[in-house]
């Protein structure tokens, strides 16, 4: 039987998955969490096989999920289901430690067997993004990527500003102080050429960073 546990915000978002995962006789869904730090709290306590994971979770992000998952119980596979479609979010959350990388538009077959494939130790990246990818490095570029010379922490607290939250609730939301996020914004301002946090925003609308 194969243990998988859920991880989004969204309760109806987590009862849709059950109901798939569970149609099939081989899984059973073990436990369920709703943000990030229950996630880590609950993955120890249930040892689930996979972890099913969105990306935008309260308290704690997918990236930062992750990272720690990979620490906490090393021997679970981190399925990522997301709506995010952008290249750079399979990427970095990849390179954070992730197994897979699903969209929340797939159609229920494609969960199952993403589920099994990060279970036999392979990376499952779905269609959409995998053409994307394949695309994105067939071009012959002379110039790096924007998006690709931000680190992981600049990367998210690009998305956070992007949304509009504030130097404090970007600060809250990533777990460091409010000086730390001013950094990153200057860093951020520098590194993709803009002049101020309007922005910002307008620059994460364009490449669809946001939800």
């Amino acid at each position: 039987m194969i243990r998988v546990m859920l991880a989004d915000d969204h309760t109806i978002i987590r009862e849709g998955l059950r109901r798939v995962i569970e149609e099939n006789v081989s899984m059973k869904v073990v436990g369920e969490a709703e943000n990030g730090v229950r996630t880590l709290e609950i993955a120890q306590k249930t040892q689930a096989d996979v972890i099913v994971l969105d990306i935008s979770m309260p308290e704690m992000d997918g990236f930062d999920c992750t990272r720690a998952l990979r620490s906490l119980v090393p021997d679970a596979r981190i399925l990522v289901l997301t709506m995010h479609e952008n290249v750079q979010y399979a990427i970095r959350i990849l390179e954070a430690g992730a197994n897979g990388f699903i969209c929340k538009d797939a159609a229920a077959r494609d969960l199952i067997k993403a589920i099994q494939i990060v279970l036999a130790g392979r990376t499952y990246i779905c269609p959409e993004i995998s053409e994307k990818l394949a695309a994105k490095y067939r071009l012959q570029k002379t110039d790096t990527d924007s998006l690709e010379s931000l680190s992981t922490r600049e990367f998210q607290v690009l998305r956070h500003l992007g949304t509009g939250h504030s130097l404090k609730e970007t600060a809250q939301a990533l777990g460091i102080s409010e000086k730390t996020v001013s950094t990153y914004r200057s860093r951020l301002l520098e590194k993709l050429e803009l002049r101020t946090t309007a922005d910002i925003i307008r620059f994460a609308l364009e490449k669809r960073l946001l939800e």
